[in-house]
């Protein structure tokens, strides 16, 4: 039977041990004689494996004060900061190369 899910990882050797599963997991998933009805039952497992992993990674949201996208403040420059336009250069002329193919 396989080892439950873990709801939160303390330390990175638990860490390390969830990625194994995942790697063993997407191997499984992948591997050209597991059938679909296998693969499904499966997923949820990986997933949830794959969701424990990321939030230990990252920290989670809400062990650091990170600001949501409403509270960031937009990078869009105002009419003040926008620069000058300038007119485009014009076009140079071509020199004429055909000559040393003589």
């Amino acid at each position: 039977m396989a080892a439950r899910v873990p709801e939160r990882i303390e330390n990175d050797e638990q860490y390390n041990e969830i990625l194994a599963r995942i790697v063993k997991g997407a191997e499984t998933l992948d591997h050209p004689l597991t059938t679909p009805e296998r693969r499904e039952n499966l997923m949820p497992l990986y997933d949830s494996l794959v969701e424990v992993a990321r939030k230990y990674r990252t920290g989670g949201a809400a062990a650091f004060d990170i600001p949501t996208e409403k509270d960031e403040p937009t990078n869009t420059p105002t009419e003040q900061e926008q620069a000058p336009e300038t007119p485009p250069e014009p076009p140079k002329a071509m020199p004429n190369l055909s000559g040393w193919l003589d």
